[in-house]
């Protein structure tokens, strides 16, 4: 059997994570969004709720981001 060498074998697996690294940048830096907090038609919602005097309300909120929803009306 021969010997391995392993310092070529770690070289080329650090070379192959590499050019996978900058392959993956390339292709966020293509498919990167300019303006990701631009408020989109399916992210708006309409929330039926109960106030303190009993009735019903409804309030529209939109999505500006993750997690982030902004009041816009309030019925």
């Amino acid at each position: 059997m021969k010997n391995l060498d392993w310092f070529k074998i770690g070289m080329v697996a650090i070379l192959f994570i590499g050019l996978g690294g900058i392959a993956y940048g390339v292709y966020e830096c293509i498919n990167y969004e300019p303006n990701p907090t631009e408020v989109e038609e399916g992210y708006q919602k309409t929330l039926e709720y109960i106030g303190f005097d009993g009735k019903k309300h409804q309030a529209i909120v939109v999505n500006t981001g993750q997690h982030n929803w902004v009041l816009v009306e309030k019925r």
